[in-house]
This record gives C-alpha cells, structure tokens and sequence, in this order.
C-alpha cells in the first residue's frame, strides 16, 4: 500500500534534484504518521538526502536525491525498517560538455613524414566525466605539411569521434580539438620522425672557406635531410678532404636533432681543399671547398741579411735583405717589411713595396756616424729575430763638430756645481776618442776642476765648475791645442737667505698709542751667508701684542736685498717686530718699539662685579682703572675719587659698604679697588655704574650679575591641609611649604622631605627641591584604607630653621560598592533538570573589602529553561542577600548579579545534567555518504540524547554495519554535545547500513553509506592480447582491457586508449567505456613486421601491464624484392661480381629463411647459388664470373616467386 514517486523522473547530472516522495501505509490504505523512512539508491555518484523527520499526518516524508554519474537510478525506501514494493526510477542525463575533462588522445603518437596515420581520438565528457553523444567534433593541428581528417559524424554512444592526421614535415604536431564549438583543454601530441637520408637534399658547408696553414680551422657543418627536407637525427656522417697535411676531425656522435653534425678541417699545407661526406653510407652529393692560405709570419724562420757588413761613413751604401717565412718555412708574399738600424746619422731606405713571391724585399743603409749598426726588421708588426750587423768607420777634431756644454747654466754660489761636458768630433761630426782637453773661465772665485784623461769613446770629457761669486761665467775648451768655437755660460745665483746676516731694524723705537698719527718704519734687509744682498725676496712682518696696525712691505727685496714696513697701534705696551723670508725663513733679528699710552679719557672696570649672595660682600673686589682713549690704563695723573651707584636693580636692593675710593695723584697703575661692597635683596641683573667726582671723565657700567638668597631660616604650610578625601585615594590639594633666609628672601632649591606619620597612607614624590618662588610642593598624598584622621610631615634639610618640620592633616572617608571585591556563590553547584533547587549568595564590599549593607541585588544567569528567584530584599549589615535558580535545560549556566547597578566581576556556575539515553532523540548520521572502496572514509557521527533532547556525555556508543570488506572504527565516550564519531570503510563496492547502541540501547536511526569503485589501478588493470601472434597486413590480433581499482573491483563506464609501439599499425580503439564487468576490447593489425608491444590508459591513468604482438612478414613480393649486382662491371675470367638478393613482402618487410635460386644469361658463365636461405635483414647472396665478354642480366626466385628486379653485370677484356 505503501508509495515510493520521484518527481522530476529525470535530472541532469550535478545540476539538479529529484525529490523523493514517501506515503507510509498501513494494509488498508490509511496514512501512518510518524513513521520512520529510510532511502537507497542504485548506482554511483548519489547525493541521497534523507527525509528530515518521521512521516506527517498524511503519512508523507520526503527527501532529495542528484547525482554526478549519468545512468537511470532506482530509489527504494524502508518505513520502520519495512522494505517498500514499490520503488522510482529517476534517469539522470549528461550535463553539459567539460573542456576539462573531454579528452584528446593520438594513437600512435610517432608517425613517419610522408609515409604513416595517426588516428585523432575525441571523447566528449559532461563536468562529471559523463559521455556527451551527438556532439560535433573539430580538429586542429600546428606545424605545416599536414593532412587532418575531421571525424566523419558526431560523438557516438560512448561520446568518441574519430580522425586522422599525416604530414610530410617532421616536427612535433600539437593535436587540439573543439567539441559543439568548447575548446577541449586536453591536447594529443604526434611526433612525426624523418625519413631515409637524400642524397640530394643533404648538405655539407665549410666556414670559414678559407683557413691559415698550421692554425686556421674550418668546421665542416653536415645536415642530413630526408627526401622532404626533413633534417635526420641519429645518422653517422663520415668526412674525408683532398689533398696532403690534413687534420680532419670526424663529428662526435650522430647528427643532433637538427640533424646537423659537425667536425673541423685544418692543414700545414696552403692548398685547395675539397671536403665530402657520407651520412649513413650514403654518398653527400654537394661537398664544400676550403682555401688554406699560408700562416702569418713566423720570428724566427724569417730572416734579415746585410751586404757588405762594413761601409765608410758618408760615402758608402750596405744592401739589406729580408726573406719573410711563416712558421712551417713556407714564403709569405705581400707582406709589409719596414727596417730600422741602431745609432745615429743613418740613412735607412725602407724596401719599395711588399714582399715578392719568394718572400723578398729589400732596402739600403748609409750613415755619417761611426759605430756599428744594428738592423732589424718588422713584417706585418711582427719583430723578426735575426739581425743583421753593419759596421761605419772615422777622422781629426773639428773646432766647428766639437762642443762645450754646462750643466746645469745656473748654479748657486757657495753650495752648487756646473758639470762642463766637452765632446770632441770629427768634420763628419763623429765623436773623437783619447783626445786631450783643457779649460778655462772667466770672473772671480771659480773653483775650475779640469777632465780627469783623454775623451772616451763617445769623444767625451768632463770638469767642473763652482764658484762664491755670484756673476756670469763664459767657460771655454782646447782639445788637442785646437781652439773650441762653442763655449758655455754659466750663471752663479746667491745662495739661501740667510736667517743670521739677514737684518730688522725700528725707526724710531718709541711711539704714542695712536690710530696712525704716531708710527715707526721697519726696515729687513735680506742676505745670503757670504753678505749678499738678495733681491726678489718676499717678506712678511709680524709684531708682538694687540691692537697694531703693521703695514706689509709694498713688494719684494730691492736690488740691494731691502724691504721696508710700518707699525702703528692703540694698545700701550712695549711691541717685538719680527720677520720672515719667503714664508719659511724666520729672521733671528727682530726689533723693539716701545707704545706709550695717550692722555686721561674715561673710567672703566677692569674687574667686573660677580654674583653673590644677599648681604655678603662682592667676591672678588671689583677694580675700577682711569683710562686713555683706547683703554689703556694710565701710569700717572692727578688725584681723582672713584664712586659706585646702582643703575639696574631688580630687586630693590641697597649698596652698602665702601662706595668711593680715592685714587691718589703718582699712582701707578691708575685703579680704584672695592673690597667690602654689598647688596642685601636677592635680584637678576643688578648693574652698577663708576663715576670719577672730579675731572671731565667719561662713567662706565658694569656686567649684570646676580643676588641670591642665604640659607633657609623659615619653614610654614603653603597650601594643602585640612582636607577630606575618599579612604584610599589622594587628596584634591597636594600639600606644600615654603621657605625664606634670614633677611626673608624666598629660598629656592633647597631640599625638602615629605612622610606619612599617621592614616596609613602614602606619597609619591617624596623628596622634593623648592622653586623659583621657594615653595616645595609633594608629588600626591594617598590616603589610607581606613577611615579616619591621617597627618603628614614636611621637613627642610637643615638647622635652625624655625618652623620646621610643618604638620598636615586629613580625613579619609568609606567608599562605594567594589566589583572586585563583591562575590557572587552557588550552593550546591549541580542540580538535576527541573527538580533541583541553587541557593545563590551575593555579599556585597567596597574596594577595600568592608561590606556594603542595604544594597540592591539583581540576579540573571545563561542559558534557558531557568527560574531565578531574585533576594527578597537589601543586603543585610554583613553586606548579603540569597536567591535561587532550578531549569528544566540541561546545560552549565553562569550565575551573575549587579549591586546598586554595578556589575559583580565574581560568577557562580551552576551544572543542570540530562536523563538516560533515548532511543528516538538519538540520531546515527554518516558523512560522506558515498565513499570510494580502499579509500574513502566517511565519518560515522552519534548524537546521545536523553527524552527531552538533552546532550548526553560520556555514554558508550558501539557501530556496525552490514555487507563484507568493512573496517568500522568505533568512538570513544560521547563529548559535551552528546556527539561520538567513528569511522567506516570498506573495500567492497555496495550499499551498508550502519547502526549503533548507546549504554546498550539500540539507537532507532541508522545511516546508509554507498561504497563505489575507487579509481583506476594501474597495477590491477590488465591489457591482454590474443592471438599474440599474426600475419603483416592480414590478420588482426584482439587487445582485451579490464579496468580495476586497488581492491580489484570492476570499473565500469571507464575510458580506454591503446597505443603500440611500431609503425604501419592499424590500432582500433575499444567503442564506448568498459562495460558492468570493466571489460573494453580493441583490435591490432599492421602493415610493418616486428614486436609490437599494446599499451593502454583508462581514465588517463597508464597501465603497468603491457601486451606483446608479434608481426611477421607475409609471402615473398615480386615487385618489393631485389636483385643487386656489385661491381657491375668485371674483368674476363679474373673478377667476380656480388649478387646480392633481398626478399621483401608487399609491404616492404623483410623474409628471413626464404630460399634464393640464381640464373644468369649468356655464356661461360659460373654462377654460384646463396649457401644459406635469406638471413635475418632477408638478405641471400651468390656470385657471378664469366670468360665470355658480354652484358649479363641476372635474375632471382625466392621461393619459387620470379623477382621482376634483375641486375646487370659487364664482363670485359682487360687492357
């Protein structure tokens, strides 16, 4: 009686939701109302959403079910864990295409330029990987030389479609596809490989082509191409080169995979060179030519020659040869010679142009001077080793040749020596050597050292010259009696200034203090040590004291060596002049000049007035001194009376003491002296004036300076007593004293020091320093806890300080309701839900822990379910009021309260437990609830509950779960929230139900977890094929794939992709996923005969096991075999020809073990037949010689099959 509908009946995979609707019935017809109904379903990917409660009064539940798997789902349903009859049948269609999950996938993914098929395979998948069928499917591939095939429909069943791509250029393709216009994100790549190596298309370049002999390198770059232009990786490429002396570097390795090798060619020997190649045998048809020139010019091969070695000076020429030669001897031509020859007087004529084609240039040496050359020659830069040498031979002294050099022409008298170089030579200017010199100087005191021997080699000799008379001196030579034409000049200079003889004199030596009416002439005179005067020389004054005006010299020392200054000045006081020569030399002379000072003009104080304290006299005296116009004190006078006055006074004070003293007439020095002057009130810049009482002098005032105060006498209260304050806190007023010195001026920084003597409390601030104003004033006095009278002391540091110490006093009075210090408790701390009873105590106190009465107390707590019962009035005299708190919710509540408003910081917590267990309020639910088998977990959870729904901790919770391959951990106790969880598992793909006990009671609810196959396993999944063996072309082996996941459940609905290794394969890849067993089958077929091994992914996932296919070759072709003849051409009755036959089937594979029968036409022939059948490259070969003269056509059977390829063979008479 009871339904089961689905509404809608069909949802598209991951985006919608049939709901499920449940009628629970009893036999006739009647709805049941709170039934409890439980929902499965068929198939994968579920999303089952159970209903939220029991049936309602229409005996209806309901609840959801989506799924990502695409497939037709049956729901069932259990009411009170009575299976239902009826069931719904909801189909779930593909959503809509993925680009991330369609695939595209090459098979094979290596194909051969021009000759092989790569088939394009598109499978087009919802989000969920489902097949989307009916889709159009576009191919795209990058690189050039394509042919792509577009799949010829849309996606089949199985949502494939199908194309293929070939190309004629070698290259990595890049196969991409768009389904229904949504490019796919996936990509095949096919690499297409390169043919055969051409002859034609290859190439072999040289660079550079032209090389030095014995050091230039040429690399030869060989590039090997297939018939298409393809470059060839992995050939081996063999160089060789014409002619002698060569170096060739074969390439190392292959060609890479620009099919490019490369080696080097270098030569001793200066020729053209040709340069070919072979690229896996292969004959290179272009070659490359390198030109090897010869090498630069060698140092030492090169050789330079003088003829005749020996001239006459003037008169005769020497040949100079040079043969220009590189380093292996060989001749350089055009090469650039430029000579050069040691010494003097040479003429030297530089060959006229290059070197000849022997090497050869020459040149020519003549010369005035007489010495043996040296001539050396560069070529090209290059300095040539050898030299050659040629010898210029001499005649008498020539007066005119000859000279007479000084060095240096300026000497120093007294400290300095010219050197006096004679050289002697002939008319041709050629030095003179062993001949006699003699010489001779004008002027006075010359020191004249004559040469010491003959001239030497170079015609030289040598004297001296020094002198203490500063003039022009004119030095002359005979060599051999003959007169000298050239003579010398040498000049003698002063010597240093001399600090000694050097002369400061003062004229006259005594002036009046003056700006300049009054002044005295400073005359140096600069000498050197023998009494010279020195002329040019700068001179700079100086002059001891202050206040002068010195006038510099207007220039430098005069012929006569003099330099005059002058020296003026307003201070009066005996000056020191000094000078100095050229800023380094200080003159040990100096001169005196006495500064008298000028008449009576003013007073002014020479010791200013100092700071001092009120009463006490001014430490040090001042000093009051009559003065002239520029303040110099004067030494006589008449008798004058000095008096002080105050002209600045800030703080009112009096001067007493000695205010006029009397400065008698003679005094010398004129000064008045004040030794016991006073002021007697404290003040900053107090000024005095000085004033003479008789005379027409000018009055002076003094520096300010300051008054201070005396020691403190008296102590009294400035501010701050008799106040009242909360007990505990600090008074409004800080209290404070002040303090004044005997003459009542106000005391500043003197040390005053607070304490607490009664109350208890405390001060910051304690030591304390008066101000300004003489007031010490405490930082805060705190009062004590306690209420009542409180007194603090202030006492200056000190004696006989009337007053001291003062006394303050305060009051301190009780304070407010404390949050602190107020508690809030509940007795006893865990009751039962609605039958328990807490009494709550709250005792109110102030900060200070005194209990407050008559205060208001309002109580709250957390949670729900509560009856609080608020105190039936204030607190009483011990600060306390009760009320009470029972709730029906089981839970911890948190008791708190405020006090006249004030929120109490204390709590009180109060636990409310639940009842016993109950099997309907208890709840089993598990999450996930599809789980992948040997991986997926899902996580078990178990709420306790007691009747009213009430969390219960610490209950025992067991699980179980039906079907097989299950590991089911079990919880601990349950938490807090009444939750335990454990966790399920299972290696076995189907549906479980979970149930579980609490404290032994079966919990009513169960879970439904769906165990799916996990993904696929590359190590469980096999690839069979069968048969393993077949024929090239003609027969087809059937690949089998089973789908696996790690526990070796079957994958249905699977993906899979075969590829083979090899070429001219025909792969067919399985037609739609792998069915309810995860079985999807393909075929294999080829054209090419060798091992095959069959690859394959499911899922993308590549498979560990692998299938092996054996290709052999088919029957013996007439047309693919050959028939070759090497050499093609032999000498009668002396040579023999190789008959080579290679048996092929149609498809160009090679037969082994095939038999070969030979036959030749004409006559005289021998013809010997293959020993063995074709080998393994299907090769078989027999040989041909004849003693008839003739063209010979040899042909072949293989295996009876008559091969339409025949081989010609000439046979010819010898020369």
């Amino acid at each position: 009686q009871s339904t089961v509908v689905a509404a809608p009946t069909s949802i598209t995979a991951g985006t919608e939701t049939a709901t499920i609707t449940v009628t629970a019935k009893d036999a006739a017809g009647n709805p049941i109302e709170g039934a409890t109904v439980v929902l499965t379903a068929t198939g994968s990917g579920n999303t089952l959403t159970q209903p939220a409660g029991t049936t309602n009064a229409s005996g209806v539940a309901t609840g959801t079910l989506s799924s990502t798997v695409a497939e037709v789902k049956t729901v069932s349903a259990t009411i009170n864990a009575v299976a239902i009859t009826q069931t719904a049948a909801v189909t779930v269609t593909a959503g809509a295409l993925d680009a991330a999950q369609s695939t595209v996938v090459a098979a094979p993914t290596s194909i051969t330029a021009g000759a092989e098929t790569s088939t394009i395979t598109v499978t087009a998948r919802d989000a969920h990987g489902n097949p989307v069928a009916g889709a159009t499917v576009v191919l795209a591939a990058t690189g050039t030389g394509n042919t792509l095939t577009q799949p010829s429909g849309v996606t089949n069943a199985s949502g494939v479609a199908t194309g293929t791509l070939s190309s004629t250029v070698a290259e990595g393709k890049t196969l991409s596809a768009t389904v229904n216009t949504v490019p796919i994100s996936q990509t095949a790549v096919v690499t297409v490989v390169p043919g055969g190596v051409s002859a034609a298309q290859s190439t072999v370049v040289a660079a550079p082509t032209s090389i030095a002999a014995g050091t230039g390198t040429s690399t030869i770059t060989v590039t090997a191409r297939d018939a298409n232009g393809n470059p060839v990786a992995g050939a081996t490429v063999i160089l060789a080169a014409t002619g002698s002396a060569n170096t060739l570097t074969q390439p190392v390795g292959t060609t890479n995979a620009s099919g490019v090798a490369t080696g080097t060619l270098s030569s001793t020997v200066a020729e053209g060179k040709t340069v070919s190649a072979t690229v896996n045998a292969v004959a290179i048809t272009q070659t490359a030519s390198v030109t090897v020139t010869p090498g630069a010019v060698d140092a030492t091969r090169s050789t330079v020659a003088a003829a005749p070695a020996s001239i006459a000076a003037v008169t005769e020429t020497s040949t100079i040869t040079v043969t220009a030669r590189d380093q292996h001897g060989n001749a350089v031509a055009g090469a650039t010679v430029v000579l050069a020859a040691t010494g003097t007087g040479n003429t030297l004529t530089q060959p006229v142009g290059p070197t000849n084609a022997s090497g050869v240039a020459t040149g020519t040496l003549s010369s005035t001077v007489t010495e043996a050359k040296t001539v050396s020659a560069t070529i090209n830069s290059v300095a040539i080793t050898q030299t050659a040498t040629v010898t210029v031979t001499t005649g008498a002294v020539s007066a005119a040749q000859s000279s007479v050099v000084a060095a240096p022409t300026s000497i120093t008298a007294g400290s300095e020596t010219s050197t006096i170089t004679v050289t002697a030579r002939d008319a041709g200017g050629n030095p003179v050597a062993g001949a006699t010199v003699v010489l001779a100087a004008t002027g006075s005191g010359n020191n004249l050292t004559q040469p010491v021997g003959t001239t030497n080699g170079s015609g030289v000799a040598t004297g001296t010259l020094s002198s203490i008379g500063a003039e022009s001196k004119i030095v002359s030579a005979t060599i051999n009696g003959v007169a000298i034409t050239q003579t010398a000049t040498v000049t003698v200079t002063p010597a240093a200034v001399s600090s000694v003889t050097s002369t400061v004199s003062a004229s006259p030596t005594t002036i009046t203090a003056s700006t300049g009416t009054s002044s005295t002439t400073i005359t140096v005179t600069v000498m050197d040590a023998y009494g010279n005067g020195i002329s040019g020389a700068n001179v700079a004054l100086a002059a001891t004291g202050t206040n002068n005006t010195l006038t510099q010299p207007a220039g430098p020392t005069d012929a006569n060596g003099v330099a005059t200054g002058t020296l003026s000045s307003t201070k009066a006081e005996t000056k020191t002049v000094s000078a100095s020569v050229d800023g380094s030399v200080a003159l040990t002379q100096t001169a005196s000049v006495t500064v008298n000072p000028d008449g009576m003009d003013h007073v002014a104080f020479i010791v200013e007035p100092s700071n001092a304290t009120a009463g006490a006299a001014i430490v040090p005296a001042m000093q009051v001194a009559i003065q002239d116009q520029f303040g110099n004190t004067l030494s006589s006078g008449p008798t004058r009376t000095i008096a002080l006055t105050i002209v600045n006074n800030p703080g009112g004070g009096t001067l007493s003491g000695t205010t006029q003293v009397q400065v008698a007439g003679g005094a010398n020095p004129r000064v008045a002296v004040f030794s016991d002057v006073h002021i007697d009130k404290v003040g900053v810049g107090y000024t005095l004036v000085a004033d003479a009482t008789q005379g027409p002098l000018s009055p002076a005032t003094s520096t300010a300076f300051t008054i201070t105060a005396g020691a403190p006498a008296s102590i009294v209260v400035n501010g701050g007593n008799n106040q009242s304050a909360q007990a505990g806190t600090a008074v409004a007023v800080a209290p404070s004293v002040l303090l004044r010195d005997a003459l009542a001026n106000v005391v500043p920084g003197a040390s005053v020091t607070f304490a607490v003597t009664a109350g208890g409390g405390s001060v910051t601030g304690a030591s304390q320093t008066t101000n300004a104003a003489g007031v010490a004033t405490v930082d805060s006095w705190t009062l004590g806890a306690s209420a009542g009278t409180n007194t603090l002391t202030a006492t200056a540091a000190g004696s006989g300080i009337t007053g001291n110490p003062v006394t303050f006093t305060a009051t301190g009075t009780a304070g407010t309701v404390d949050a602190a210090q107020s508690t809030v408790v509940a007795a006893p701390t865990s009751i039962t839900a609605g039958s328990g009873t807490s009494t709550i105590t709250v005792t109110a106190r102030d900060g200070n822990g005194n209990p407050v009465p008559g205060a208001t107390v309002v109580l709250t707590a957390t949670g729900s379910g509560n009856t609080v019962t608020q105190p039936a009035g204030p607190t009483d005299a011990t600060g306390v009021a009760t009320g009470t708190l029972s709730s029906t919710v089981a839970e911890g509540k948190t008791v708190s309260a405020t006090i006249n408003a004030v929120a109490i910081t204390q709590t009180a917590a109060v636990t409310v437990t639940a009842g016993a267990v109950s099997a309907a309020q208890s709840s089993v639910v598990g999450a996930p609830t599809s789980i992948t088998a040997g991986t997926g977990t899902s996580t078990i959870t178990v709420t306790a509950q007691d009747a009213n729904g009430n969390p219960i901790q610490g209950a025992t919770v067991v699980l179980t779960a039906s079907g097989s391959g299950n590991t089911v951990t079990q919880p601990g106790l349950t938490n807090a929230s009444g939750v335990a969880a454990g966790t399920f598992s299972s290696t076995v793909a189907e549906g479980k139900t979970v149930s579980a006990t609490v404290n032994s009671v079966s919990i009513t609810q169960t879970a439904t977890v769906t165990v799916t196959p996990g993904p696929v396993s590359a190590e469980q999944a096999t690839v069979v094929a069968s048969p393993t063996s077949i024929t090239a072309g003609s027969e087809t082996s059937t690949i089998t794939v089973t789908a696996r996941d790690a526990s070796g459940n079957p994958i249905e609905g699977a993906t899979v992709v075969l590829a083979a290794t090899g070429t001219g394969n025909t792969l067919t890849q399985p037609v739609g996923t792998t069915d309810a067993s995860g079985v999807a089958t393909g075929t294999l077929s080829s054209t090419f005969a060798e091992s095959k091994t069959v690859s394959a992914t499911i899922n993308d996932t590549r498979i560990v096991q692998t299938a092996s296919v054996t290709v052999n070759a088919g029957t013996v072709s007439a047309d693919q075999s050959t028939v070759d003849a090497a050499p093609t051409s032999i000498s009668v009755g002396s040579e023999t020809s190789t008959i080579t036959v290679t048996a092929k089937d149609e498809f160009g594979n090679l037969i082994a073990g095939a038999t070969v029968v030979l036959a030749a036409t004409g006559t005289g022939n021998v013809l010997t037949q293959p020993d063995n059948p074709t080998n393994a490259s299907g090769v078989a070969t027999g040989s041909l010689s004849s003693i008839v003269p003739e063209t010979k056509t040899v042909s072949a059977t293989i295996n009876s099959v008559a091969i339409k390829q025949t081989a010609t063979v000439t046979v010819e008479l010898l020369p």
